[in-house]
């Protein structure tokens, strides 16, 4: 998901505008609630541009009792739960479900490291038959038999 999260205390001051804020973004503000989280906020996560594991974001909150989470992403952009002394605020900007094609910057560092791996068997190997090559040409290697 990308999403905006907050856990606050029940007692933070002016929650009504806070909450009034994360529900109507986009078209609220988001340095307001990045000040307001900042300074209130237990837990928070306000960069709205990264993709997050929905497991991660919800696995310190009530929400993760919801038992079909396809179900609740669907049908659900703004969520408020509480538990004793704190309120949680969860506001869905975007989500893939596990069975589509995952955001690219969400498998970006994996891309890279399967490229960058590709890029070292080859060099390995074109090493190898460099050296192969070398040695048949100079005649500067021994065959070991048991």
């Amino acid at each position: 998901v990308r999403c905006l999260y907050a856990k606050l205390p029940k007692s933070s001051p002016a929650i009504a505008n806070f909450r009034r804020n994360i529900r109507n973004y986009p078209n609220a503000n988001l340095e307001d609630i990045k000040d307001y989280t900042y300074q209130y906020a237990i837990n928070a996560f306000t960069d709205e541009e990264i993709w997050i594991n929905f497991d991660e974001v919800i696995s310190a909150t009530p929400l993760k009792e919801v038992k079909n989470q396809t179900e609740f992403l669907e049908s659900s952009t703004f969520s408020e739960t509480s538990e004793e002394d704190f309120l949680y605020f969860l506001k869905i900007l975007e989500y893939k479900i596990s069975d589509d094609l995952s955001p690219l910057e969400f498998i970006r560092e994996d891309i890279e490291n399967i490229i960058i791996n590709k890029r070292k068997i080859a060099l390995k190997k074109e090493l190898e038959e460099a050296i192969y090559d070398e040695a048949l040409e100079n005649q500067s290697f021994e065959i070991y038999s048991r």
